[in-house]
């Protein structure tokens, strides 16, 4: 038995289905245990699913009570119920989520079978008084090995953001008085305690602030590049994902106007 077969068997198969009825093939990452397994799991990809026919409008409203945004930043802070690692968790669709990950399915999808989120802010971990950064804009799904070698970048935070073709997201952000991602400091350079001052709030239209937003296209068409030892690996810019919104983002308009 190869070990990608023996994975499947220890953790069990996703219970996501095409319209043709045909089975996904990946092996699940919840609800993994034997008893669990009479119940339906998911793999990364397919973890929207777990929010079909979930209120969304009410599940979001809850998550975001349990927020702290800075505007400097551009995180949002948990401060709901945390494990024992302190990373927070959140109760939907009948599981319970990480909040980032349930943000970032919420809003953006899932993502490709074994990568992880990378907190491009460094705001993984609930550190230095601060609860873990919860904001999508703020993930990228990543392999492991960079996962673990990445150095957090303003300049790679704000990137990302500007490359989220995302109206949705942007509006409800303004609804909520949410900031949408935009980064001048990173959290671990910030003390416990420092607020935030109208001077240190980024101005998205300063292209003084932000020289790489208008850079976009084409770095993202040339890549950008990453020393790994003695090598340099060309990893691509994200493109965004407009094509594959999430289950909140999906019914975003009736929400928004609602």
């Amino acid at each position: 038995m190869s070990r990608s077969s023996a994975i499947l068997v220890e953790h069990g198969q996703c219970s996501h289905r095409d319209d043709d009825g045909r089975r996904c093939r990946s092996r699940r990452y919840t609800r993994t245990t034997e008893a669990m397994r009479k119940r339906p799991g998911y793999c990364r990809k397919h973890e929207p699913d777990y929010l079909q026919g979930v209120d969304m409008k009410e599940r979001i409203a809850e998550f975001v009570a349990q927020v702290q945004p800075d505007p400097v930043t551009g995180c949002w802070y948990w401060r709901g119920s945390t494990t024992n690692n302190r990373r927070g968790r959140f109760k939907a669709g009948g599981i319970t989520w990480l909040p980032y990950r349930f943000a970032y399915v919420a809003f953006f999808g899932g993502h490709k079978n074994g990568g992880e989120l990378n907190h491009l802010c460094g705001g993984g971990n609930a550190g230095n008084g601060r609860g873990t950064c919860c904001n999508p804009a703020h993930l990228y799904p990543t392999g492991k090995t960079l996962h673990r070698r990445y150095k957090p970048s303003v300049e790679r935070v704000n990137l990302e953001v500007a490359s989220r073709d995302n109206g949705f997201f942007a509006a409800f952000c303004e609804e909520n008085g949410l900031p949408v991602g935009w980064c001048s400091r990173l959290p671990e350079s910030l003390p416990a305690t420092a607020p935030a001052t109208p001077s240190e709030v980024p101005d998205t239209n300063d292209t003084a602030v932000y020289p790489t937003v208008a850079l976009v296209v084409s770095q993202r068409d040339s890549g950008e590049r990453h020393r790994v030892g003695r090598r340099v690996r060309r990893t691509p810019i994200p493109p965004g994902r407009p094509g594959r919104p999430g289950r909140f983002c999906a019914s975003g308009p009736s929400v928004a106007s609602a």
